[in-house]
């Protein structure tokens, strides 16, 4: 017996929102987030450079300085909320999240997140002043530029990497989308560079930076060293539970070589 769709009863959705009219068909709100793409974050892209690109001209244009503010605000407000929207996403859809990475497609998108940042810091250095102050809008460009610099550093490894390792791609299969992982960190060298102008305290004191590798670096040496030493001075469970801290130093060290262990 074949009954007509016209006929079924209408599922009527049981959050709260839906008495507001506000996502009716949907059983619960959460499931306007259930696929979302890392791809949404080319539209933080697309209107952060208008912002900048609007500052960035070598004419004046009168009312272009409020169109670039305008674009940099929507810019900024899609940040926040893509960024909301993914962790959500990622907390209550982690298989198809991780679907999503592993995409050939969808995949080599996860460098338009960091890009994005890039692009709404810049933006907001070159636009912000106005609104938040010259301090405010270098240390915020200052924090979305080391994020999306991390973050583009991370995609464009990580994901050509599980791409390749997972997937066997085809020559046909190529795409521009294929440079969307791997853009990023060119994208934080350009924005970078507006950064130059504006050092995060005196200029003397970037040297001194650095030193910070040094307790850091010495503190593991020290503790392989010992560890690798301590059954020379102390009882076997005593020098076996310093061979084994400095066992589990060494995984983050880099270019340090093993300590000796005892037999």
């Amino acid at each position: 017996m074949t009954i007509a769709l016209a006929a079924l009863p209408r599922v009527v959705a049981a959050h709260r929102w839906a008495r507001f009219g506000l996502l009716p068909d949907l059983a619960h709100p959460r499931q306007l987030i259930a696929h979302l793409t890392p791809n949404w974050y080319a539209s933080v892209m697309g209107t952060g450079i208008v912002a900048v690109a609007a500052t960035s001209l070598p004419v004046r244009i009168p009312g272009l300085r409020a169109v670039a503010t305008g674009m940099w605000l929507l810019a900024t407000f899609l940040l926040v909320a893509l960024t909301v929207a993914t962790v959500l996403h990622w907390r209550h859809h982690p298989e198809v999240a991780r679907g999503h990475v592993t995409d050939p497609v969808m995949g080599h998108f996860y460098g338009a997140p960091p890009m994005a940042m890039l692009t709404v810091g810049a933006a907001t250095l070159l636009v912000g002043p106005d609104l938040v102050g010259p301090g405010a809008a270098v240390a915020i460009d200052g924090v979305l530029w080391v994020i999306g610099t991390i973050g583009g550093l991370v995609s464009a490894v990580a994901v050509p990497y599980l791409l390749i390792t997972r997937r066997e791609l085809a020559v046909r299969a190529a795409f521009g989308g294929w440079l969307m992982s791997v853009v990023p960190p060119m994208v934080s060298a350009s924005t970078g560079a507006l950064l130059l102008p504006h050092p995060a305290g005196p200029a003397r004191m970037v040297p001194t930076l650095l030193i910070v590798l040094g307790p850091l670096g010495q503190s593991i040496t020290a503790v392989n060293l010992l560890g690798g030493v301590a059954h020379l001075a102390l009882p076997g469970p005593e020098a076996a539970g310093l061979q084994a801290f400095a066992h589990g130093s060494r995984r983050g060290a880099l270019f340090l070589p093993p300590a000796p262990v005892s037999r």
